[in-house]
């Protein structure tokens, strides 16, 4: 009896943490590190096969990071809709980017689901801030943080930029600390458009711009997980998530861009 008890719980324990590792590895659904250099073509690293597309003057260049994306004023990357980049009431966003300039108009979203949020850029004379916009039951509620509230950024300058959205609240992170945020809730509207870098809404919105280590998650991270996203980047910090969180390595997610 007491064996049968041993081989039944060691059973359920196995089949809850397959349960877990499952749930908890889709929660990031979408990773770009931009490490492939040629082509046309971004990978997904998390394993969830969102392929990107470089268009207008999108090029191969010099990332954070090892490689990189770079954009000129025509430049952009757009995914195709999928049900993984709409969100009800949980999500993460996080990029690496050096915006040179925001052009022609003073907004730019990095990304951008029409209908559904943008984390956008935007222009301050020769400096930018971050704010972010939420679509609740078709209404947009921005800009988050209120103008002036984040930290101005110098054109030029590499960031980590991150947003966390928990039903309750948006908060907004500059190089993993805190850069405002506001009460909000509400289940985020939901449409089947695309997901723009650049090239975002009302008659083209560009930047010049290099970008990299682009997330998307169907969670809140912390802000000591988006700290070290921040200050580490995705190869330094995800060995130690992979542990107890993502169920992979980083051997792994290499071979999936070669």
């Amino acid at each position: 009896m007491k064996q049968q008890s041993s081989i039944l719980c060691v059973g359920a324990i196995f089949i809850l943490c397959v349960v877990c590792v499952s749930t908890v590895h889709a929660e990031i659904v979408g990773m770009w590190l931009f490490e492939e250099g040629t082509g046309k073509q971004v990978k997904d690293t998390s394993g969830k096969g969102h392929v990107g597309t470089l268009m207008g003057g999108a090029k191969w260049s010099k990332g954070k990071f090892n490689g990189g994306i770079e954009l000129n004023k025509t430049g952009f990357i757009e995914w195709k809709h999928h049900a993984d980049f709409s969100f009800a009431e949980a999500l993460t966003i996080m990029i690496y980017a050096r915006i040179d300039d925001i052009t022609p108009q003073e907004w730019v979203g990095l990304p951008r689901k029409e209908g559904e949020y943008v984390m956008a850029a935007h222009k301050l004379g020769g400096e930018m801030e971050m704010t972010f916009w939420i679509n609740i039951g078709g209404n947009w509620i921005g800009q988050i943080p209120a103008g002036g509230q984040f930290p101005a950024v110098k054109f030029g300058e590499w960031h980590h930029y991150a947003v966390t959205y928990d039903g309750k609240e948006v908060l907004l992170f500059l190089d993993g600390k805190d850069a405002g945020g506001q009460k909000v809730s509400g289940q985020m509207s939901q449409t089947g458009d695309v997901v723009h870098i650049s090239n975002s809404c009302c008659g083209g919105r560009f930047m010049e711009a290099a970008i990299d280590e682009f997330v998307m998650a169907n969670h809140t991270m912390p802000q000591a997980e988006i700290a070290d996203f921040a200050q580490k980047g995705i190869e330094l910090t995800l060995p130690i998530e992979a542990q107890g969180k993502l169920a992979t390595t980083w051997g792994q997610l290499k071979e999936t861009i070669r």
